[in-house]
């Protein structure tokens, strides 16, 4: 009856949503010889374990220090341990060969480890019980896990599995309701300092004590858009906009959950002009219409709270000259142009965003604002019922108007005028067509630019109309 000996095998793996610091633990023990019938006789066990069964919670002195195992037997007396077996050297199991890990760190890898425990087997019949705890530095258990089996477990091969479920029994393991704050954050992806965040989580006990020392589990719905640290509640956004729901569990026997939402939006990638580009107005005056912009991510998705700057680049002004874009990232200021006839433009910007150039147009005030309309190279006679090209020139002294609108007009002697509104162009010109009257006599033409206006009157005759070489204006 000598020489018999037991292999125990236990291992942890991450357990169900619910007990997300807990393990299953497998407990193997064969026994070197035929049967098991003695008392007392020398064994030895190995136990193997998958770590990290066991994690830190939420401080240094909540790290797990030791494995301890205990063994015991029913007896009439009661409960008698046989083995009771502390294993401190957690890098020892680090590689599953006793050796170490060689990082001096108290490795809590994905491995399987390996340690040794002597303990007695007894007589046929006899019941053990195994209790695996998880110790800290401070001296408390924060995990705790047992089962049992019989000699009449240990098969011919000297072989027996035993499965242990630790569960979380430290610090706030009575918590029965917990409450994260705030209950809702927006991240936005890429950017340092808003991509990240910590909540923060109080457990209560049935009589609604805050639990100083609970421990906690996080856990993200959308791992795709955002990333949470199941110890301490910091949320990371991704590189994809959406939401995601972050639960917290309160470790121990309740496990009350609370949960939060988390979104994630894409910072502004650059600034786009909305309606108000390529007005025509007087110079010194706000135009028509606001200058609306939007403010887009690099998906195409309006962006809100973007700070807008808009600069005008030939005088004049902008009111406001900064705007904050709305939920659905629009911005709009007024402008008015600066004095100089011709084309203004303006920006819009932000930090670290393409901007946008907008353009407008400035002409001249008319009379008020010294623009004088004169013809170029005017007939003095013509044809009855004939047709001429008629030119004005609008010039605001040196400077041509334009953009200028001209209405024209037949003053006298009958005969039509085609268009009767235009516009100076580039060179601050605008040509008609002038069709005399049907008689013989006196014909007169008016145009009126802005607040200037030109007259021409001439003669019809049967003869021949003379126009006289084309001169400088």
């Amino acid at each position: 009856m000598s020489g018999f000996s037991s292999k125990l095998r236990l291992v942890s793996r991450a357990a169900a949503l619910i007990v997300p610091l807990a393990g299953i633990a497998t407990l193997i023990a064969s026994a070197c010889g035929r049967d098991v019938t003695g008392a007392s006789q020398a064994s030895i066990g190995i136990i193997k374990f998958v770590k990290p069964a066991f994690q830190s919670t939420s401080t240094t002195s909540d790290n797990v220090s030791t494995l301890r195992v205990i063994i015991s037997v029913a007896s009439a007396t009661g409960p008698k341990v046989i083995a009771d077996v502390p294993i401190t050297n957690l890098d020892s199991v680090g590689n599953g060969n006793g050796n170490g890990n060689g990082n001096g760190n108290g490795d809590k890898s994905d491995t399987v480890g390996t340690v040794v425990v002597k303990f007695p087997l007894q007589a046929s019949g006899s019941v053990y019980s195994v209790v695996l705890k998880a110790i800290t530095t401070a001296g408390d258990t924060l995990y705790a896990g047992s089962s049992s089996f019989t000699s009449s477990d240990v098969g011919a091969t000297g072989g027996v599995v035993v499965n242990i479920r630790p569960v979380y029994v430290g610090p706030g393991a009575n918590a029965t309701r917990v409450v994260v704050s705030p209950r809702s954050r927006t991240l936005i992806a890429f950017r340092d300092g808003s991509n990240s965040f910590i909540f923060t989580a109080q457990a209560y006990d049935a009589a609604n004590n805050a639990l100083p020392r609970a421990a906690f589990r996080w856990i993200s719905s959308d791992t795709t858009v955002v990333d949470v640290d199941g110890d301490i509640g910091q949320v990371h956004a991704l590189n994809k906009r959406g939401s995601a729901t972050i639960t917290v569990v309160a470790l121990g026997a309740s496990m009350p959950t609370d949960a939060v939402s988390v979104s994630v939006t894409f910072p502004p990638q650059s600034i786009v002009l909305v309606s108000g580009g390529g007005q025509t107005k007087t110079a010194g005056t706000a135009l028509s219409l606001p200058i609306v912009v939007k403010a887009i991510a690099q998906d195409g998705v309006p962006v809100g709270g973007v700070t807008v700057n808009f600069f005008v680049q030939s005088g004049g002004s902008v009111t406001p000259s900064s705007v904050v874009t709305a939920a659905d990232g629009t911005a709009s200021t007024v402008w008015t142009l600066g004095s100089a006839v011709g084309g203004q433009t303006m920006t819009a910007n932000s930090a670290n965003v393409q901007g946008v150039t907008i353009n407008a147009n400035a002409t001249s005030s008319g009379g008020g604002g010294g623009s004088v309309v004169t013809f170029v190279s005017p007939i003095t006679s013509g044809v009855h019922g004939q047709t001429y090209a008629m030119t004005v020139s609008d010039m605001n002294g040196t400077q041509p108007v334009v953009g200028a609108n001209c209405s024209w007009s037949v003053a006298g002697g009958g005969g039509s005028v085609n268009p009767q509104t235009s516009q100076t162009g580039a060179n601050g010109q605008t040509t008609a067509s002038w069709t005399l009257g049907p008689s013989a006599g006196q014909n007169s033409l008016s145009v009126a630019c802005g607040g200037s206006v030109a007259n021409l009157i001439l003669t019809s005759t049967a003869a021949a109309v003379v126009i006289p070489p084309p001169t400088s204006p």
